[in-house]
């Protein structure tokens, strides 16, 4: 329900430009301004993906790109145009006087199913959070893995739930490395023996070969690497994450391989699921985005993305498995 509208000084006029959005504060909501030709927009500076300040993405064909996972927003709207249910949150506005107001006690977003902006905190709730849940496998056994005992680690391959709190896969490695996008810009890893090394949430993450689209968890991965013990045996690679919580998701996605851009992207709700919902909703996702040329073509720059594909081969259709060898 609307209430009394508060009219609040932001910014002047002439002070914007339509190349970058303009941050500023009220109390303690951090405020983007952007403006486009006659027009002025305010929204909270926080891209409801995973909370980037949106002041600070560069301003393409009048959409903010965000500058850590390359989500896009109409500057006008504050719609995502690849996916609907992320919207920024925005207030109306007005201009008098060469000043730019904002009615900051009625915010809004223009996709009345839209989920709530989120800001990413897990940083600061994870451990009140694990204080609230308190050794909840207290007076079970601690799990030890032999990490030499490749027989052992056998048993432990796909995904193993290990007591309330841990899940963990345990695949063979090859020399596939993990693609990452940070701050826009993919960048590769190459995991060494007996390195670890984490994905943070919210974090894009492609393994060239193995999984055909980009995969965003909710919750941080550790990757442990560890040299195959018997002659001409691969290394293994551990993957060791918590277990998602009701409002986490798994996110696919897919972004242009030229430019970085955005070009189409679903979220699921594991902890809802569980690990057999997964299987469900990578298939769903990619016979969409498989489906609609118009999905793959990059908006951006043109280019045409080659077809997703299934980390089970079984599932793929001839030419999506025909992808895996080329990206």
């Amino acid at each position: 329900m609307e209430v009394q509208a508060k009219w609040e000084v932001l910014a002047r006029w002439d002070e914007l430009s339509e190349d970058q959005g303009k941050a500023v504060k009220h109390g303690d909501t951090p405020l983007v301004i952007f403006k486009q030709k006659d027009q002025a927009t305010v929204m909270v500076n926080r891209c409801p993906h995973k909370g980037a300040p949106l002041h600070g993405g560069k301003i393409v064909n009048g959409e903010v790109v965000c500058p850590w996972h390359n989500f896009r927003f109409d500057t006008c709207t504050g719609v995502s145009p690849t996916n609907p249910g992320r919207c920024a949150t925005m207030f109306p506005t007005k201009i008098e006087n060469g000043f730019i107001l904002a009615d900051l006690a009625n915010p809004f977003m223009n996709d009345q199913n839209a989920p709530e902006d989120q800001l990413n905190t897990s940083i600061g709730l994870e451990f009140n959070d694990y204080i609230k849940r308190k050794m909840k496998s207290a007076g079970k056994f601690n799990l030890e893995l032999d990490l030499f005992d490749t027989q052992l680690l056998k048993k432990y391959q796909g995904f193993v739930e290990l007591g309330d709190q841990v899940s963990m896969i345990v695949r063979p490695q090859t020399s596939i490395p993990l693609m990452e996008i940070i701050n826009g810009e993919i960048k590769r890893r190459q995991f060494k023996s007996f390195s670890v090394n984490i994905t943070y949430a919210g974090t894009p993450h492609h393994s060239p070969g193995y999984f055909g689209f980009w995969h965003i968890n909710d919750v941080d991965e550790m990757y442990i690497s560890v040299p195959g013990q018997e002659e001409g045996e691969d290394p293994y690679l551990i993957i060791v994450m918590n277990k998602p919580r009701e409002e986490e998701k798994d996110t696919w996605a897919h972004f242009c391989l030229k430019c970085g851009t955005l070009l189409f992207e679903r979220s699921h709700e594991i902890a809802k699921t569980g690990v057999p919902g997964i299987w469900a909703s990578e298939r769903k996702y990619l016979k969409e985005f498989n489906s609609d040329i118009t999905l793959r073509t990059c908006k951006n720059c043109g280019e045409v993305h080659p077809l997703g594909y299934s980390i089970m081969k079984k599932w793929n259709t001839p030419e999506e498995e025909a992808a895996r060898t080329t990206w």
